[in-house]
């Protein structure tokens, strides 16, 4: 008899507590389980994500990569290399390109002039860098007149490079690093073809709220 008793009263316990509770508990596991959509942007684009965001990369080459996207850098001339030097032979004679670590000379829109090492380009301009320091500087279009390199015999057609750059016809000296699980790997940015977007936030806070609310509801109207 006792027994019965006491097995009523604990689920009647239960009940109570579950019409008190219960969406509350409810709330807060599906806010948990929901998450928002990846967004989903072409690969010149990851220059445009908050370092730490959690990405999935999408390479030409059909893999996946899912790690924390840790910011983008300059590649090293001897990994740009392999990706500038196939580009640069296939251009036509109407658009010539220099060598990598050739001398450039470049005129900005002030007249001022500058020597500097050609490194690469990136999607606003030219990277350069002078041979006592190495550090790489960029170079925006906008802000240059002329670049010319074997003393002055060939000239770079900046309008129409920029238009290659719009386009994104033309691979950058740039790589980004991304977080993975096991290590940090190196993309260059020509392999990229698609960047997946992970928001890691769910909404068991927002559900934990919700939830309280409808069963503080319930308690008013009891």
């Amino acid at each position: 008899m006792h027994k019965h008793i006491s097995t009523y009263l604990f689920w009647g316990l239960l009940s109570v507590c579950f019409v008190f509770v219960g969406c509350t508990f409810l709330g807060f596991i599906i806010g948990t389980a929901i998450h928002k959509s990846p967004k989903s942007i072409p690969g010149w684009q990851i220059e445009t994500v908050r370092p730490g965001t959690r990405v999935e990369i999408v390479r030409t080459n059909g893999k996946v990569l899912t790690g924390v996207f840790q910011g983008a850098s300059f590649m090293a001339p001897e990994e740009y290399r392999a990706v500038y030097e196939p580009f640069r032979s296939a251009l036509s004679d109407s658009f010539l390109l220099p060598n990598l670590k050739e001398p450039l000379e470049v005129t900005d829109r002030s007249g001022q002039q500058k020597t500097l090492l050609f490194h690469g380009f990136y999607s606003q301009g030219i990277l350069g860098y002078v041979s006592s320091t190495e550090n790489v500087l960029p170079l925006r279009l906008p802000y240059l007149n002329a670049v010319r390199w074997q003393q002055g015999t060939q000239r770079l057609d900046l309008v129409r490079l920029n238009r290659m750059l719009i386009h994104h016809q033309v691979p950058l000296a740039l790589k980004v690093k991304i977080q993975t699980k096991r290590e940090v790997e190196e993309v260059a940015f020509s392999q990229i073809q698609l960047v997946r977007v992970v928001k890691g936030k769910n909404y068991a806070f927002e559900g934990f709220l919700l939830g309280m609310g409808v069963d503080a509801l319930m308690v008013a109207l009891i």
